[in-house]
């Protein structure tokens, strides 16, 4: 369990997946590059590796890296398969839907009254409304919305359970850097130094944050 096998036609697959076109997946990576190499010997790999970079910061990456995953698809932990329903790219959403529909049906049908109800307005589900609330994070960023309202929403944001909406509303702070309230600031130092091995993305956008916030406070100080 949790280990690759494949060969021939499947390896060609990888290969694809890996190297695409119009990937932004470099051909040498190496956690992807290992698994090619390896595949195509016919050796058996642990999946943990690939697991984690379902988590990385760059859509091509986590494309890559799920198109790889696909080839075994009965060895997928369900888990984050449910999450990436609400990954904000949709080349990544479309694969795992393919992974699910053919290992987890069942899932699926549960996730339907869900995907209803945020059809009409609901908010349910967190494979769904956190694509909605990761529109929010970055509306807020990139419009430079400085008020109390748009503070109190990001600072809940930054509790969401979904990385992905974590690090759209670290990255909108990032943007507005004025005024941050220190409910943020005290949030965006816990999750610079989140253990958890899967959120190194939500780590480096927290640090980022952070030198991007301090940076104009120091600014202003010179002045």
């Amino acid at each position: 369990m949790g280990q690759f096998y494949y060969k021939g036609q499947e390896a060609s697959h990888l290969s694809e997946a890996i190297c695409g076109r119009g990937s932004r997946v470099e051909a040498v990576y190496p956690p992807l590059r290992l698994f090619e190499q390896r595949g195509i010997q016919g050796e058996r790999m642990p999946i943990k590796p690939l697991l984690l970079l379902l988590y990385h910061k760059d859509e091509s990456i986590r494309l890559a890296a799920i198109k790889v995953l696909e080839t075994q698809s009965e060895r997928v932990p369900l888990e984050p398969l449910v999450e990436l329903l609400g990954d904000e790219d949709k080349d990544v959403r479309d694969v795992v839907l393919r992974i699910l529909k053919k290992v987890a049906p069942d899932v699926l049908s549960d996730l339907v009254p869900q995907a209803i109800a945020v059809l009409q307005g609901k908010v349910v589900g967190d494979a769904f409304t956190s694509l909605t609330q990761m529109y929010v994070a970055e509306t807020i960023g990139g419009l430079g919305i400085i008020s109390t309202k748009s503070f109190e929403k990001l600072v809940e944001l930054l509790d969401y359970p979904s990385w992905q909406v974590r690090m759209k509303a670290i990255q909108a702070l990032g943007q507005l850097r004025r005024n941050i309230p220190d409910a943020a600031l005290r949030r965006l130092l816990e999750l610079r130094r989140d253990p958890d091995p899967k959120m190194r993305a939500v780590r480096e956008a927290a640090d980022d944050a952070l030198a991007e916030i301090l940076s104009l406070e120091t600014g202003i100080e010179d002045e």
